[in-house]
């Protein structure tokens, strides 16, 4: 998810890269749902990102929320081996193949077995074309009677530092002002990558492309809760539109610390009369910008 909203995802030794892309030609498929012991599923194909928050309130858990399109979603049943196939074979004839959509991922006889991504589907011959050994798995022969099952992921468990339990970092800017002089309430930054789907051919069935419909928007604001002395310290950076450098830090573990690297960000000074209060609620805003095109951030694991 990460990597397609950004448009690129590195991974290194113990470490994470996502940097910004001009064209994004990559999607990814997601299970929807899986009923009746894996015999049936739901996939979304073909999703896109087109905009990612990430947030914090009161220096609790940080959370994202991903939001996007599909090409199309894919239903899915099982299917029984009509005779049996070499560890070739890409015309695989089965039973009955009208439970079968083009697109889908099949498993051979469990969920650990080999896996066939489905490229078409006859249903005159029951017969499906496929690739084989999809995913990690190896091509094996098939034999006859054997089950195609909808290929599931197996189910994930959190490690124990994952999620970072609490933010325990920094809000920095570049003039000096930092998390352990002035400490924010909370915080959210958004990746809008503006774009949509397009249809334009009559009839078709699914989505064909998507198009970016203006430029791409990097948001970021941060609440605070401020006493006299300290109000000037977020009134300053944020004057005449200034311009500076603005990082987001997520934990203090090696391993599990993210940052979010703004390095030019314009800011919007709040509306306060701040001599005539002794506390003041404030919300800085700040646009993430760029002279050159996808340097606007950088989201990193150290």
């Amino acid at each position: 998810v990460f990597a397609n909203a950004f448009g690129s995802g590195a991974a290194g030794a113990g470490s994470y890269d996502y940097r910004l892309t001009t064209d994004r030609t990559t999607s990814f498929s997601m299970l929807l749902d899986n009923q009746t012991n894996r015999n049936h599923s739901k996939l979304a194909v073909g999703c896109v990102v087109n905009t990612l928050v990430l947030s914090a309130e009161n220096d609790g858990q940080v959370r994202f929320r991903a939001e996007g399109d599909c090409a199309r979603v894919i239903e899915t049943t099982r299917a029984e081996m009509s005779g049996a196939a070499s560890a070739g074979d890409t015309a695989i004839l089965l039973v009955d193949s009208s439970g079968i959509m083009s697109n889908s991922i099949l498993a051979v006889a469990s969920q650990a077995g080999e896996q066939l991504r489905v490229t078409d589907n006859n249903l005159t011959t029951n017969t499906i074309t496929v690739d084989r050994g999809w995913g990690t798995t190896a091509s094996a022969v098939i034999s006859s009677g054997d089950f195609f099952l909808p290929w599931s992921p197996a189910s994930q468990t959190l490690a124990s530092t994952n999620p970072v339990a609490g933010t325990k970092g920094s809000i920095t800017i570049t003039n000096g002002v930092a998390s352990n002089i002035v400490k924010s309430r909370s915080w959210e930054w958004t990746l809008n990558n503006n774009h949509e789907f397009i249809n334009d051919s009559y009839g078709s069935e699914r989505a064909e492309c998507y198009v970016n419909s203006q430029k791409r928007e990097i948001l970021f604001s941060a609440d605070y809760r401020l006493e006299r002395d300290l109000i000037p310290l977020i009134i300053g950076v944020g004057k005449n539109f200034d311009q500076h450098d603005l990082a987001v830090v997520i934990g203090d573990t090696a391993g599990n610390k993210w940052t979010i690297d703004m390095d030019t960000a314009e800011g919007n000074q709040p509306d306060i009369d701040y001599p005539e209060r002794d506390v003041a609620d404030l919300t800085m805003e700040w646009m993430a910008i760029s002279s050159t095109d996808n340097a606007e951030a950088q989201l990193t694991q150290t």
